[in-house]
């Protein structure tokens, strides 16, 4: 986990699936499972939890409450195989009437870069490539063959604003492929319809020389509006979400974006750290998405003796 932005080091396990009421939950990247008796059930990262939860809420419509609490962990083992770990449901007597079968959404920290932002949300940049930046930082490039991503150094708060002009990077002046608006640190604008991401653009609704301005309100309503050259434009969208949302560009080759204005709305200052378009790091230049990370808690340990080898790199379940 560490190549890919992990900042310690973890306990962890390759798993295969992850079911509830013996459905497994679709993935889309490896799954990793970290052993944390410092967890009580299970932790999820936020993308995963929202299928974990949709899954529940079906199973329970069609098999009752008690089914829907049935849930279990595939891990691979050395030669292969595959090992069940099941979450213990219920109160347990030998632990004062204790509940273990808690699962959550894992929150997330503050200060990650991108990289450990997509690992603890399970969010990346699958089919994006980062931008190339010049001029300071403030002129981001859209690669030629794929569609480029870029976020801002800085997270906005109610009331803040970003303006963004949108540059021909070729002759001539073809609509825009690409959106302008808000995501997490290290998530994609449209990559998967969420509460914690707004987003306007889309293929000919942009071009080059177009200035963006996205807001986010100030009364804590989590609405979002745009403004492209100076007139309000779509309806304005709403984020439910408790995490840092950044200043974000996804566009196709044609167009680059400058960043104009920083979040707080005041004129950008070459000589100030902090500001401007983020520099990509390492590992967000890796197209591969990366794993999927849950945390694994005692309600699947209750009951077990773990022996971890940290020189053979291996765990033993008994």
């Amino acid at each position: 986990l560490r190549p890919n932005g992990a900042p310690v080091r973890y306990y962890a396990v390759e798993a295969t699936a992850l079911r509830v009421a013996g459905q497994r939950l679709e993935l889309t990247a490896p799954l990793i499972a970290v052993i944390d008796t410092g967890t009580t059930g299970l932790g999820l990262p936020s993308a995963l939890f929202e299928s974990y939860d949709q899954l529940r809420r079906n199973v329970a419509q069609e098999f009752g409450l008690q089914r829907a609490q049935e849930v279990d962990l595939l891990l691979r083992a050395e030669d292969g195989s595959e090992l069940s770990l099941s979450m213990r449901p219920g109160r347990q007597k030998a632990y004062k009437q204790d509940r273990f079968d808690i699962v959550t959404a894992l929150p997330e920290p503050s200060g990650m870069n991108a990289e450990a932002s997509a690992l603890w949300t399970g969010q990346g940049l699958s089919g994006a490539q980062p931008m190339k930046l010049r001029d300071g930082k403030f002129i981001a490039q859209a690669p030629s063959a794929s569609i480029g991503w870029v976020q801002a150094d800085r997270p906005v708060s109610r009331g803040d604003r970003f303006l963004v002009r949108l540059l021909p990077s070729g002759p001539g002046r073809l609509p825009c492929n690409g959106s302008v608006g808000l995501a997490p640190r290290g998530a994609r604008l449209t990559e998967r319809l969420t509460q914690d991401t707004a987003a306007y653009g889309t293929e000919g609704k942009l071009i080059p020389g177009d200035l963006v301005e996205c807001r986010l309100a100030d009364d804590g309503s989590g609405t979002v509006t745009w403004r492209v050259n100076g007139k309000e434009v779509a309806s304005p969208a709403s984020l439910n979400t408790g995490r840092n949302v950044y200043p974000t560009v996804e566009l196709a080759a044609g167009c680059d974006a400058e960043l104009l204005s920083s979040p707080s709305g005041s004129s950008l200052d070459e000589g100030q750290q902090g500001m401007g378009w983020a520099e990509p790091t390492e590992a967000t230049k890796v197209k591969e998405r990366p794993p999927t990370v849950l945390f694994l808690g005692l309600g699947f340990l209750l009951g077990r003796q773990v022996s971890i080898d940290t020189v053979a790199n291996r765990a033993i379940f008994t």
